[in-house]
Order: C-alpha cells, then sequence, then structure tokens
C-alpha cells in the first residue's frame, strides 16, 4: 500500500459469538485481526482499509448491518467530493497564474 494516501474500499469485520442467533456478543479477535486485515490489504485489490465492528447484537435476528454500510459509504462518497472539488480549486488558480504570467511576458516583449 505504501506511504501515501488513497481512497478505496473498506472492509468491516464483524466476528461475533451466540448460541442461538438471537442475540450475539462481539468477539475479540485482536492476533486474529492483525494477520487476517494485513492480507486483506495486500492481496486484495481495491481495498485499502479493515475494520473490526465490536457492536453487540440485540435480541434480533443476525443481519449484515446495512444501514451502517450506507453510511460509511455516504461518508466516504461525501470525502470524494470534497477532495475532486478542491482538485477543481486548484486547476482553476493554476489556470488564473498561468493567464497572469502570459500577460505579463506580453507585456515585457512589447
Amino acid at each position: 500500500m505504501g506511504d501515501q494516501r488513497t481512497y478505496e474500499q473498506i472492509i468491516a469485520l464483524w466476528a461475533v459469538k451466540t448460541k442461538d442467533f438471537m442475540t450475539a456478543d462481539w468477539f475479540p479477535m485482536s492476533e486474529v485481526l492483525k494477520r487476517i486485515s494485513n492480507r486483506i490489504i495486500n492481496e486484495v485489490q481495491g481495498v485499502n482499509r479493515v475494520l473490526d465492528d465490536v457492536r453487540s447484537k440485540p435480541p434480533s435476528t443476525i443481519d449484515t448491518g446495512t444501514e451502517q454500510a450506507k453510511q460509511t459509504n455516504e461518508v466516504e462518497l461525501q470525502r470524494e467530493i470534497e477532495m475532486q472539488r478542491v482538485r477543481i480549486m486548484h486547476l482553476l488558480q493554476a489556470l488564473d497564474d498561468k493567464d497572469r504570467i502570459i500577460e505579463q511576458l506580453k507585456s515585457q516583449q512589447q
């Protein structure tokens, strides 16, 4: 992955322990998580983060956290939009600088 910042996909691992699949508690997987996350980041193209989801599950069926995934995607999308806006602003500033330099060179030649 290197030292530069990347904006790619995130994988959340939700390990739980349950007896009845109605309730569940998160399962601590600190050492295993280190190995799993390193392998995923190094071997799965397009993924740059692995998160450990440590929420317990109240009485209900085990779900996949779809609503939480939607919220995470929205936050990432907003971040990407802001980055693109900043890039556009930098490009516009560079164009303004270029036009100003061209005008200065023209006036110096006269």
